[in-house]
Parts: structure tokens; C-alpha cells; sequence
């Protein structure tokens, strides 16, 4: 059976060949003379063939968009990097260089821009429409494009626009099943260009089927979220049984953070830590908590006990795919630099890059709670102990930011 992608590969390329027949053809007309005149039919012949072919060129170029996103984009689900591509896709299509995909958020019921080129950061967090309000708003409400070359002619819009900006803009809706999900909107071409109806023909035909992949990928997101919210709220319902630990992984979370800042981490590993940071000790579902509790020495089997937290992490969040990408974390951040750690005694370079941050994380916030055996340590102690940790338990780069970063924080 023939997938969409496929059945749209072949309509372009039987497109293509229409035309090229269609340019010989045209070719052959042009030279053709009756008694060295062309004859108005032929020339008449001539003019359809053109029209045709250039009709046929813009479909072709429709085409290609409608395969090209059907295999780079309804494939994606994570919604953002969906989303980018989506912008990439527009500016290289349309010659753009302001671009933003506002989408509706189901709580407020407001547009907000959630992806954007050409931008500043504060209007990307702060421009926002309630459904009908403005040009953004009201092709979200009608569900139609819209195109204006000049807002001092936009008379349809003279009451929700600027009119001393002479700006250009297409706005086009996100519509899944006569449902509006979102828009986009391009505002500027390159070059000084105007926008022209091609532009809005070939937006609006990214935007058709940009909105199903966007659709798939929220709804993807929604279900992610749902499952990590119950794990979190498992963590949360543990911690509150032991009562020393409370609020530990969301500390130990924050530590991570601070330390990945500190050291330039790239924004996927940013992205990691906060997603599934609270998650590092998922594991001690699984340990009695009478262990946990324990407020004397622990016995070496009851030692063994508490270091199989990691492995029961893993054998918790493992079959959900998703959610494997915390597995470093959890398994590996009671690793040690020299090898002496558990569960698998890795060393040095064999350590996960966010084990070794929550390794430092874990322990700082560690030494800065109570616990049943001893009283907190106060942050200068916890600092020292850091430091001396260093190419033994700890890799010596991440103390180093760690302590620059924890002096910043305020506790």
C-alpha cells in the first residue's frame, strides 16, 4: 500500500515531467512560422501553454511542500523542535524573516506565541490574544487567511492595528477538523520584498498540514505530561512518608539546574534535568521505609537494600520510551569519580555527564538536610566537604561550578 508521502513523491514527479513536456512544447510552437508570421492561433496556443505551465510550476511547488513536510514533520512529536521546523520550512519557502506560530492554550484560552524568527525575547513572552482580538485573533476565530500588503488600507482591521507601521502581514490558521488550534504569522520579507499571493497560497498550504503534526505532537505532549505528573506525584507521596527527605528531589532538581548553568550545558540537557530531575530517586518506592527511616547505623544488608534504588528506578521508568532518556540520571548519580560508587562502580569518563551533575546535587542538598542519624550542615561546611570531594567522589570541573554556582544561590 502506497503511504501519503509516497502517493504526494509521485504527483510531483509526474508534475514535473508535465511541465518539462510542456516547455518543449512551447519551444517547438515558437519556432514554428507559417509564411514567416506566426499565426494568432498558434500564438494564441503559445499563451495557454505558458499560462498552463506556470499554473502547473506553483502546483508543483505545493506539492513538494505538502511531501516534504509529510516526512520531515508528521513524524515529530516533540512539539518545539516540531515547531522550529516548521519555521525553517516557512522562511526558506516564502523568503521570510519574522515568523511566529502562536498556538491556543487550553487553559486561558489565549493565543501565545510559542515558536518565532526575527522576534525579541520579550515580545515572544508577552504578546498574547484573546480569541477575536486583533488579526491573529480574529483568523483564529474566523478560521480564514488573511493578507495585507499595507495597514493603512486594512480597513476590515483599522481598529486592532497600528496604522502609523506600514507593515506587511499573512496570517493563516491551524486547523484540525474545522477546529483552530493556532495560527501563523509572517510579517516581513527579505529584501524589503512585498508579500504577494503566492506567499499566502504556499503559507497556507504548510499551514493545512503543519496543523495535523502539531495537533499529533500536543497530543503526545499531553499524554507524556500525564504520565510524568503521576511518577512525580509518586516521588512526592514517598518523600512525604519519610519525612527527613522532604522536598529532596525538587531541591536536588534545582542544585542540577544551577550547576548546568554554570557550566553552559546545551539547552537539551537543561531541558532533561528540569523534565526529569525530581525523578532521580524514583527508586526508593521500593526500599522499606522502616530503612529509610532508620535513625541508628545501617547494617550491610540493609546497606545493600538502600543501593538497589538505582536499578529500581530504572525497572520503574524503562518500558516507557519516553521516559528513558532519565535512565542516566537515575541509574548513575551515585556514581563516583574513582570508581567506588554503585551501581555498576564506573569511573571517571564512564560516568554520564547529568549523573555526574546529580551525584554533586544530591549530596549538597544531602548535607544541607537533617536527617535521623545527624543535624544539617550549614552551607559553608557542605561547601568544604564539596571541594574535598573533588577527583574522588566527585568530578573535579562540576565542583568547581557547583561551588560558584551554590555561593549565588540563595537558599
Amino acid at each position: 500500500m502506497l503511504t501519503m508521502g509516497k502517493v504526494q513523491k509521485e504527483v510531483v514527479n509526474e508534475t514535473k515531467q508535465i511541465v518539462e513536456q510542456l516547455e518543449k512544447m512551447k519551444i517547438v510552437l515558437n519556432t514554428v512560422k507559417v509564411e514567416k508570421e506566426v499565426t494568432n492561433e498558434t500564438k494564441q496556443i503559445a499563451k495557454q501553454l505558458e499560462e498552463t505551465k506556470i499554473a502547473l510550476d506553483k502546483k508543483v511547488k505545493q506539492l513538494e511542500i505538502l511531501h516534504r513536510i509529510g516526512e520531515a514533520l508528521t513524524l515529530q512529536l516533540d512539539i518545539q523542535k516540531l515547531l522550529v521546523s516548521i519555521i525553517r520550512l516557512i522562511s526558506q519557502k516564502t523568503l521570510t524573516e519574522k515568523i511566529s506560530i502562536m498556538l491556543i492554550d487550553k487553559r486561558t484560552k489565549q493565543l501565545r506565541i510559542r515558536a518565532a524568527k526575527g522576534l525579541t525575547k520579550t515580545k515572544i513572552k508577552t504578546v498574547k490574544f484573546k480569541i477575536g482580538e486583533g488579526v491573529a485573533g480574529w483568523v483564529a476565530r474566523e478560521g480564514k487567511p488573511v493578507l495585507i500588503k499595507n495597514v493603512l488600507r486594512a480597513s476590515k482591521f483599522k481598529n486592532i492595528m497600528n496604522r502609523k507601521e506600514k507593515r506587511q502581514l499573512i496570517c493563516v490558521p491551524l486547523k484540525v477538523r474545522a477546529k483552530t488550534i493556532g495560527v501563523i504569522n509572517v510579517e516581513e520579507k527579505a529584501g524589503g520584498l512585498a508579500v504577494t499571493r503566492d506567499d499566502l497560497t504556499i503559507l497556507s498550504t504548510i499551514g493545512y498540514e503543519a496543523a495535523i503534526a502539531v495537533s499529533n505532537a500536543l497530543l503526545f505532549d499531553e499524554l507524556q505530561q500525564s504520565y510524568f505528573n503521576t511518577i512525580t506525584a509518586l516521588v512526592r507521596a514517598m518523600e512525604a512518608k519519610e519525612p527527613y527527605t522532604q522536598g529532596h528531589s525538587d531541591r536536588v532538581k534545582k542544585y542540577a539546574l544551577a550547576i548546568a548553568r554554570e557550566v553552559n550545558l546545551s539547552n537539551e540537557n537543561i531541558e532533561l534535568i528540569k523534565r526529569f530531575g525530581a525523578l532521580h530517586d524514583i527508586g526508593k518506592i521500593g526500599i522499606p521505609i522502616r530503612i529509610l527511616n532508620k535513625p541508628g547505623k545501617l547494617t550491610n544488608e540493609e546497606w545493600k537494600i538502600i543501593k538497589s534504588h538505582p536499578r529500581i528506578g530504572v525497572t520503574i521508568i524503562e518500558t516507557i520510551d519516553f521516559m528513558k532518556l532519565a535512565k542516566p540520571i537515575i541509574l548513575s548519580h551515585h556514581e563516583r569519580h574513582d570508581g567506588k560508587g554503585y551501581p555498576m562502580r564506573l569511573r571517571d569518563k564512564k560516568i554520564p555527564l547529568l549523573a555526574k551533575i546529580f551525584s554533586i546535587a544530591d549530596a549538597y542538598d544531602a548535607m544541607l538536610s537533617d536527617r535521623p542519624y545527624r543535624k544539617a550542615f550549614n552551607k559553608e561546611y557542605a561547601l568544604a566537604e564539596l571541594a574535598r570531594g573533588a577527583g574522588t567522589q566527585f568530578d573535579p570541573r562540576f565542583v568547581r561550578a557547583a561551588i560558584r554556582a551554590f555561593k549565588k544561590l540563595k537558599e
